[in-house]
């Protein structure tokens, strides 16, 4: 699925940033109709609880980016127990279905615009203690 063209200048100056990879997955994370994060009105309250684990103060697409994060770890960690992820996904109100579309999209979009955009070089990420981590990705 291709991004949106109204993300060509977020990725140019995320090229300039060294925050191209963040800045795809976020594209990738509103290109979705659902959100990474569910809302069950039945839960309302418990998952709003939930909401403010993967919450950030400066931007809820960087909370998407920390909720699409946390679920690609837990998801390594938890390879051989899937019963173990399931779990996790429903106590944390991950919705696995966009996940993993997302992650699809990722992996389908990286390459793409690591040739148009990078010269087929490497994309650039931001570590994740970067003390400028969060003003560089807003």
């Amino acid at each position: 699925m291709p991004l949106n063209p109204a993300w060509y200048n977020a990725l140019l100056k995320a090229k300039e940033l060294g925050c191209f990879a963040e800045i795809v997955i976020i594209a990738c994370l509103l290109s979705t109709q659902d959100g990474i994060v569910m809302r069950l009105n039945a839960k309302r309250y418990a998952a709003s609880v939930i909401r403010q684990q993967h919450s950030d103060p400066k931007s809820s697409h960087l909370a998407r980016l920390d909720a699409f994060h946390i679920y690609i770890h837990r998801r390594i960690e938890s390879a051989t127990d899937e019963e173990n992820l399931a779990r996790w996904r429903r106590m944390s109100f991950i919705n696995p279905k966009v996940a993993e579309k997302v992650q699809r999209m990722r992996n389908d979009v990286i390459p793409r615009v690591s040739k148009r955009m990078l010269d087929g070089g490497l994309v650039p990420a931001l570590e994740p203690f970067d003390s400028d981590f969060s003003l560089k990705i807003r």
